[in-house]
């Protein structure tokens, strides 16, 4: 019966930003919602930092070392009271309140999931590349169909990581998507309502199960994959 209530009566008031009149976004809305920002955020901020260290690991250039560096430094020092500049900044560049404005800020590899994929791509022996360069394949091919394969397993675990970091973060969406409410911003949302048949324990413990029930099920799914690990065998040396 709770699930039923929330289902139907968990709502988030959304205040255009032109002064147009406001609008009431419900679960549905939400749903879509959460699935643009949680999957677009999580497969960016993994793919990105996998591709930079795939070309750090595997080509030996000297810029290598400035990259190495920037991540270490942005990882090391406290970025606080940054958030009225990048709200600035995305307000004049027309991408404030827009998921492919959120997209674009997740675009980055300066975390500490670069060097996570950096050691994992070193621990590929080399004989793999060489095979299919004999083969004819160019480096795209190459980074495909040999690279990212070997790392999938570790691809996958930081996914699952940033999904969940993402899908619990409504902090986000307050700050920079108003007009694209998610599940968790709804479930924040809820726990300041006075609606009356919101306002209680019980259906408010039925949204919180509703909202985590998708991270359990994709853990659930891909924990052998996940608690894998990456053979290397197929290669004599």
């Amino acid at each position: 019966f709770n699930f039923k209530v929330v289902i139907k009566n968990m709502q988030v008031r959304i205040v255009p930003m032109d002064g147009g009149m406001p609008w009431y976004a419900n679960v549905s809305d939400m749903v879509i919602n959460t699935l643009m920002y949680v999957i677009g955020c999580s497969l960016l901020q993994t793919l990105t930092p996998c591709l930079v260290a795939y070309a750090v690991s595997k080509f030996n250039f000297k810029f290598n070392i400035f990259i190495d560096a920037l991540v270490m430094v942005v990882i090391s020092l406290p970025i606080v009271g940054s958030s009225a500049s990048e709200l600035k900044l995305l307000r004049d560049l027309n991408l404030y309140d827009s998921m492919l404005g959120m997209w674009i800020q997740k675009t980055n590899f300066a975390g500490l999931y670069y060097f996570v994929f950096c050691a994992t791509f070193k621990g590929v022996s080399k004989s793999y590349y060489e095979a299919a360069y004999i083969d004819g394949a160019n480096e795209f091919v190459v980074m495909v169909i040999i690279g990212i394969p070997m790392v999938i397993y570790t691809f996958f675990a930081v996914f699952l990581l940033q999904f969940i970091a993402y899908w619990n973060d409504y902090q986000t969406i307050v700050l920079y998507l108003p007009s694209w409410p998610t599940l968790s911003y709804a479930l924040f949302d809820l726990s300041q309502s006075t609606t009356q048949e919101l306002n209680n324990t019980p259906t408010r413990m039925a949204a919180a199960m509703i909202i985590i029930l998708p991270t359990l099920v994709i853990f659930s799914v891909f924990s052998k994959q996940l608690m894998g690990n990456i053979s290397m065998g197929g290669v004599k040396e």
